[in-house]
């Protein structure tokens, strides 16, 4: 339920990055968006469970977790928008994430690998190449600039993952840190440098649809549901949930923006769909929360 709850909200969070960017709103105007709300709505949270639930969170680690789930990870899939077509930045930023959340988990977590697993990673691993390839290979276009933002945010956000189940931090704190911090140190930088004339052209429905995409969604509950999922399921596990937020995606950014895959892409959000399900559907039990 975490996983797929996870897994809908990344995909609404995609689509509603690449509407506004598409309607001239910047990375920095989505990083302001999204933790200032999140901020807003977890920061009494955090002043009520300082001592009692975040005991594992030195400054230190809090700026690490802030750094790789923060601005900077908005900044990095909003660009990316700018750069490459939307299906294809999906499937690369999620198989990165998947691919490079499963080594971590097992270089830094001891978790196994069993044959139907490597399968899935292998398959994520060709997925990347046949799908990212064509980009690079083609001299005349900037795609590949925004393939490398895609894939630079699926590596942090695994990193945060990865971190956070090896501090065995509780997911809500860590999601609640991030975003009050984020919005602490990001919010006061915004007002100076961009201010708000370019948020005050814009249409309320624009604005409305990021502060529940961005801060809401994804900012709060997708977040701390996948790692909830973590929690419950493991690492290798929980990374096969974002395979399936690609066809969740172009669901929504469909509606959004009016893009559309193409056949090949259409036929990598499918299989990539399927073969999660099949892997999760033959993979172990989840396991017992601590």
């Amino acid at each position: 339920m975490f996983g797929l709850c996870a897994a809908l909200g990344w995909g609404g969070y995609l689509a509603a990055t690449r509407h506004a960017v598409a309607e001239g709103l910047t990375s920095n105007d989505l990083a302001f968006i999204r933790y200032t709300t999140a901020g807003i709505i977890l920061g009494p949270w955090l002043l009520l469970h300082w001592r009692d639930r975040c005991s594992g969170l030195s400054l230190s680690r809090s700026l690490i977790l802030a750094l790789l789930a923060g601005p900077p990870l908005v900044m990095l899939v909003a660009g990316g928008s700018r750069h490459a077509p939307f299906a294809t930045g999906m499937l690369v930023e999620l198989a990165v994430l998947a691919v490079v959340g499963i080594l971590l988990a097992t270089w830094w977590l001891g978790e196994r690998l069993d044959a139907i697993r490597v399968a899935g990673l292998v398959a994520l691993t060709v997925r990347i190449i046949v799908v990212a390839g064509p980009v690079f290979l083609c001299c005349t276009s900037r795609s590949w600039m925004g393939v490398i933002m895609y894939a630079g945010a699926g590596c942090m956000f695994a990193a945060f993952v990865a971190l956070v189940e090896k501090w065995q931090i509780e997911p809500l704190a860590a999601t609640a840190v991030v975003s009050v911090m984020s919005a602490c140190t990001f919010g006061p930088y915004y007002l100076g440098v961009d201010g708000l004339g370019r948020l005050s052209g814009v249409s309320l429905w624009l604005l409305g649809e990021q502060v529940v995409g961005q801060g809401l969604v994804a900012g709060v509950v997708a977040l701390t549901a996948f790692s909830l999922c973590v929690r419950l399921e493991g690492i290798v596990r929980a990374m096969l949930f974002p395979a399936l937020t690609p066809a969740a995606g172009v669901l929504f950014g469909s509606s959004l923006t009016g893009e559309l895959p193409t056949i090949t892409q259409a036929s990598f959000l499918a299989l990539s769909a399927l073969g999660a399900l099949f892997l999760l559907a033959a993979s172990r039990q989840p396991r017992t929360m601590a």
